[in-house]
């Protein structure tokens, strides 16, 4: 369910937050402000939001995005998503048509391949999130947890079918380590059965959003971040070391229309480098560098009360190659190019134990269930 095309979506449909709004806003609401700052008309409503009002937005919507939102009376929703989506499908079309004529030439595909995801995501996400506002007609009453712990954790297992490696079953660990609006993010996964192993390490500034020490309106944010990781593949003798940077974001919809309250968009845009290892006589990591591009959107919605007890769902396309999913088999134009696509969340049963659970589809299929924790003063959550 973090990226570049963030500020762009925010611009786009009008919703980049000045600051005297959004101390107006805290000051009015500190939980529900923009969620609650009206609800959708239905007096002007077509359909109320349920089963049906989704099921008669589908189609239309696909073709037409906000349909869904207007049939339920929120014609601020409706009109932005409307314009996000002749936004996404221009950049779309134009950077396809680009890569197709060219033949995905590798001296353009570097620069095409990011606006060719952006439009799409575009696309996607204002299709699914028209959906969610027919549906529901905006959930004002789930909202983000309301503090960031300084301390979360998860510690679990993964199971991996990759037909090109031995290896099935992993145990998985990461951390996220909070000071103001600094991250580190050590993680770690070692199969069971084979010899490999990965660990990485990211560090992030939070330049945007709620922070430990930061009072937040909603779970909007956007992080500059670095990382470095390397995984270690024993049994098949090569390793990869990966530094990367990317930005990271996420913006709570109801910023976009009340019916759309409860609901979210996360992406990342970024570049890292892959420096193999090779266990053969001769070879050098400097003789084996490849660049590799970060791109991943998602649509999330929020559960719980944003308190002890909260949690989300998010469904998204990762852009990554060098994750266990890899990259989506395709023949033709596309082929190698697609990365893979996911859902994952967590909910917190109580103040500060949960679980969470993932699953992916990419040339491997990936499934992964955690134990997790967090740590919350009492005068949090």
């Amino acid at each position: 369910m973090r990226g570049w095309w963030l500020g762009a979506f925010l611009i786009a449909t009008g919703t980049w937050p000045s600051a005297a709004r959004a101390q107006q806003v805290h000051l009015e609401t500190p939980q529900l402000a923009l969620a609650e700052e009206h609800q959708p008309g239905h007096d002007d409503a077509w359909l109320r939001p349920g089963t049906l009002a989704a099921a008669a937005s589908v189609v239309p919507s696909f073709f037409l995005h906000g349909s869904g939102a207007f049939l339920v009376g929120d014609r601020k929703a409706a009109r932005r998503l409307a314009i996000s989506e002749g936004a996404g499908l221009a950049v779309l079309v134009a950077a396809g048509t680009l890569i197709y004529i060219t033949g995905s030439s590798r001296r353009l595909v570097g620069s095409l391949a990011p606006l060719a995801i952006g439009g799409f995501s575009f696309f996607m996400i204002g299709w699914l999130a028209d959906v969610y506002a027919a549906s529901t007609g905006g959930r004002p009453e789930a909202t983000a947890p309301n503090f960031v712990p300084r301390l979360e954790g998860e510690l679990g297992y993964l199971y991996v079918y990759d037909p090109q490696f031995r290896y099935r079953s992993f145990l998985v660990g990461q951390a996220d380590l909070r000071a103001g609006a600094f991250r580190a993010s050590p993680s770690f996964a070692t199969a069971l059965d084979d010899d490999n192993q990965r660990v990485a390490l990211e560090l992030a500034f939070r330049g945007w959003g709620r922070s430990p020490s930061r009072v937040g309106t909603d779970g909007s944010f956007a992080e500059l971040a670095t990382g470095l990781r390397y995984h270690r593949f024993g049994n098949d003798g090569f390793a990869v070391t990966t530094p990367e940077w990317h930005i990271d974001g996420r913006l709570d919809l109801a910023r976009v229309g009340p019916s759309l309250a409860g609901s979210f968009v996360q992406g990342q845009l970024g570049a890292a480098l892959e420096l193999y290892d090779f266990d053969a006589p001769g070879s050098r990591i400097s003789d084996n560098a490849f660049g590799l591009l970060l791109a991943r959107f998602g649509f999330g919605v929020y559960f719980g009360d944003g308190g002890r007890r909260s949690g989300e769902a998010q469904l998204y396309y990762d852009h990554r190659h060098d994750d266990f999913a890899a990259g989506l088999g395709t023949a033709g134009i596309a082929a190698g190019i697609l990365g893979h696509v996911g859902m994952r969340g967590h909910y917190y049963v109580t103040r500060n134990w949960g679980v969470s659970g993932l699953t992916e589809l990419g040339s491997a299929f990936v499934a992964g269930l955690s134990l997790r924790y967090r740590h919350t003063p009492r005068e949090q959550g």
